[in-house]
């Protein structure tokens, strides 16, 4: 049987990401809020949000400190259920360990996703978050 767990998010932060800098890695959280926009079966615009927790690691973790809650971002990872318990209570929770994280441009008028500014020559700039 195929198994593929891999997914690309595009959302913005709903508040500023909690950083921890570590020895050897460091380490940050954040929490996505992604859209749904749709129309119901009358025509009318609707809208379904989904907050989702993300996790990331090194140089990913890093370029994640400078971005602050509203800046829009482009994700790709994996998801991972986590479990714990807390007074005696079981606790599961579905994260996405982002493999990139990347900054997006929006043009907050129509939330169009533009890309990135390239550098001089007219090539790409290649930035860690």
């Amino acid at each position: 049987m195929l198994e593929i767990n891999h997914c690309t998010l595009a959302g913005r932060l709903v508040r500023d990401p909690y950083v921890k800098n570590g020895t050897g890695s460091n380490f940050a959280s954040f929490t996505l809020a992604v859209n749904h926009r749709y129309k119901d079966k009358n025509g009318m615009p609707k809208k379904d949000v989904a907050f989702v927790l993300c996790k990331t690691f090194g140089v990913w973790a890093e370029g994640v400190k400078s971005r602050k809650k509203g800046d829009a971002l482009l994700v790709t990872g994996r998801f991972r259920t986590e479990s714990w318990e807390k007074n005696g209570v079981k606790n599961t929770q579905l994260a996405l360990l982002c493999a990139t994280v990347h900054c997006v441009v929006q043009d907050r008028r129509n939330d169009d996703v533009e890309e990135q500014p390239s550098n001089s020559n007219g090539s790409e700039v290649e930035v860690p978050f």
